[in-house]
């Protein structure tokens, strides 16, 4: 049985790679490729693979946005991002609020939900997607004008705190409430908590490579793979977001001076690559177009 999960998982990958020279092709986004090949093979029209997991697919997910955040920081050129930090700040605080109040307020008032439903469809989808950013700008060699490519990916790799939070708020709310002071405190946490374990994990990191000579080839690639888990698991220990310390880590390893920086790049553009293929392809698995259609309190 499980050679047969292997080899599917081997025909899927090579579906995703025809996937991805269709859609370069007709210039359209990979990604956008991805999550429909997962509906063709999956809980769509056609229903030929069953796919509910929801358990497993929260920790493959979680495993996969680790890569995509640390790729993302590590291949970001602090130089060039550092002038737009401030905006990159404001977009992913008080642009993630405006955006989920807006999309709540098209939930609430078009689509006639509840208020704390439509809110919370809001938060859920108010940040912007690191997996698609990332991909779009550097697959395509973008370069924008005033350093707006830096400004989106260090936005997008710094919202999900807020968007967290956001959701938190709104399924406490749906509990029984939640006061304003705690609210406040949660969100500090999160964000002070995520950015100081990113710094001890990069500093603790630096200081052991200084020390030790890692010899053998792959080692270096293990041992920086392995901090980003730390960061990630560290962070979410103490309370913090755990994403947010993976992309504080990553950004400070690729601007940090590591030997070995090429090969580093190449392995996690690689498997960054994979892990959004994982991602978007669960996504496309997991939707149930019929479901959602039936579920909107209004008809189309």
């Amino acid at each position: 049985m499980m050679e047969m999960w292997i080899l599917m998982a081997a025909v899927l990958i090579f579906c995703a790679v025809a996937v991805e020279k269709m859609t370069s092709k007709v210039k359209l986004p990979m990604l956008l490729g991805f999550i429909v090949l997962g509906l063709f093979l999956g809980n769509g029209s056609f229903s030929t693979l069953r796919y509910d997991d929801y358990s497993l697919t929260e920790t493959i997910c979680s495993c996969a946005l680790i890569i995509v955040m640390f790729y993302g920081g590590f291949g970001t050129n602090w130089k060039e991002a550092k002038s737009t930090a401030v905006s990159a700040g404001l977009l992913a605080s008080f642009g993630v609020a405006i955006s989920a109040f807006a999309t709540a307020a098209f939930c609430v008032f078009v689509l006639g939900f509840a208020p704390l439903t439509g809110l919370l469809v809001g938060a859920l989808v108010s940040s912007t997607d690191a997996a698609s950013v990332f991909s779009i700008l550097r697959s395509q060699n973008l370069s924008l004008k005033y350093h707006t490519d830096s400004l989106l990916e260090v936005e997008s790799g710094s919202n999900d705190p807020m968007s967290y939070m956001l959701v938190l708020i709104v399924l406490t709310m749906m509990k029984g409430g939640m006061s304003a002071s705690s609210v406040v405190a949660m969100l500090v946490v999160q964000i002070v908590v995520g950015f100081l374990t990113g710094w001890i994990v990069f500093f603790l990191g630096r200081l052991f490579l200084k020390r030790v000579d890692l010899e053998i080839a792959g080692f270096l690639t293990i041992f920086i793979f392995a901090c980003a888990l730390a960061s990630y698991g560290l962070a979410s220990v103490l309370g913090g977001n755990g994403y947010l310390a993976v992309y504080v880590t990553g950004i400070l390893m690729g601007n940090a001076k590591i030997g070995q920086k090429k090969e580093l790049v190449h392995f996690f553009d690689g498997l960054s690559a994979l892990m959004q293929i994982v991602l978007f392809f669960i996504l496309g698995l997991l939707a149930r177009p019929a479901l959602i259609f039936k579920m909107l309190p209004v008809s189309f």
